[in-house]
């Protein structure tokens, strides 16, 4: 009876691990794009902050426009952008980019999880972040 209890507590366990991973880690472009438009996941638009000197491995800042002072998503001195997985950045081509490849003021187009952590700074959590061609 006791292993049997033992057995039931480790793969109940083993269960809340694992639905605790990241829901995002193999969704492609278009699985991406059908959340987006089906309202499980929303876009916003920032500009790779100057707060990004030293940032940790798996998140980076962007500074929103003043005109989005009321939204949830606005931090004063730069929102904090945490990915659900791997830190990665795409050009406007869809192609794979190194964070080094980013200046202060380029724009981003961050898909994210439509919700908000903490208030000091804002933290949001990207599926995707993408670099904006500006002509």
């Amino acid at each position: 009876m006791k292993k049997t209890v033992a057995l039931l507590l480790a793969l109940a366990m083993l269960f809340c691990f694992s639905a605790c991973g990241n829901p995002y880690a193999n969704i492609t472009p278009e699985q991406i794009d059908q959340k987006v438009d089906s309202g499980e996941l929303g876009t916003l638009v920032g500009y790779y902050s100057v707060r990004n000197e030293g940032t940790d491995k798996n998140s980076f800042w962007v500074q929103f426009d003043v005109a989005m002072q009321d939204s949830p998503v606005y931090s004063e001195n730069s929102t904090l952008v945490k990915f659900f997985g791997d830190k990665l950045f795409y050009d406007e081509n869809g192609k794979q980019i190194p964070e080094s490849e980013l200046k202060i003021g380029d724009a981003l187009v961050i898909t994210y999880n439509c919700k908000t952590y903490g208030d000091n700074p804002v933290t949001i959590k990207a599926v995707r972040v993408e670099k904006l061609k500006v002509s």
